[in-house]
């Protein structure tokens, strides 16, 4: 029995022993691992290599840039867009001052229908000039707008500066336009109506030859935008329209 319990007992710590040393082994295993991984957690980030980091430089710098660009465009259109609305009221108050000196004229008419017809037909003119102006320069804002955001196609440069220059000569005509007064110049009772046709005639053609200039813009604008999407430059972009062309001949 004794020698039962003794051999019990050395099994025993033999277990004993083969687990210390099992532990032991693993808590060296171990080690190492952790002491690697907290290496690593203080390690600092290995640099980009020389070319990749000059990449990188050349596109933070042209973006840079390209903001810059964009931030002084934008002050410069706000500078202009706040003189043009000094002139729009400046305009408001001489075209005010016209209405009443033709109303001063309309009064003294014998023909009270004609005189309200020529007083209605008067405001309109210039209502819808307004109103014309007005949806042509949202439309040139929707432009600009769109243009801002191919910027960064650098193959689309010369055709989205095309189409800025474009947007600017139209803008330009339609500010010019909106300022014009078209008051009836009221001559005498038989010619009102006369005077009244001149004036709608003369606001047809004006608004005509400056909606010319905007749709110009516009087809400036495509161009730039199928120039963006393609990734060609116009010039090569014409060379190959040129060459489809002469291609269906």
């Amino acid at each position: 029995m004794t020698h039962v319990v003794s051999f019990a007992t050395v099994n025993f710590v033999n277990i004993k022993t083969a687990v210390a040393i099992s532990i032991a082994s693993a808590i060296l295993l171990v080690t190492p691992i952790f002491a690697q991984e907290s290496s690593s957690s203080t390690t600092k980030v290995r640099p980009l290599p020389p070319r990749i980091e000059a990449r990188k430089i050349a596109l933070d710098t042209r973006f840079a840039l390209m903001e810059a660009n964009l931030q002084e465009r934008r002050l410069m259109e706000a500078s202009k867009a706040a003189i043009f609305r000094q002139k729009l009221e400046e305009r408001k108050l001489r075209i005010a001052s016209h209405e009443a000196e033709i109303k001063l004229k309309i009064q003294t008419f014998k023909d009270k229908q004609k005189a309200e017809i020529a007083s209605r037909v008067n405001t309109n003119l210039n209502r819808i000039n307004q109103n014309q102006t007005d949806q042509m320069l949202k439309h040139l804002d929707k432009m600009s707008q769109l243009l801002d955001k191919l910027a960064d196609r650098p193959a689309a440069n010369q055709a989205i500066a095309d189409a800025r220059a474009a947007i600017d000569t139209a803008r330009g005509a339609v500010q010019v336009q909106a300022q014009k007064d078209y008051t009836i110049a009221v001559t005498t009772e038989t010619k009102i109506k006369l005077d009244a046709q001149a004036k709608r005639d003369q606001l047809q053609m004006d608004i005509t030859a400056v909606r010319r200039q905007v749709i110009a813009a516009k087809q400036a604008v495509s161009n730039a935008v199928r120039v963006a999407k393609s990734g060609k430059t116009a010039t090569e972009s014409a060379k190959v329209k040129e060459g489809s062309s002469s291609g269906q001949q």
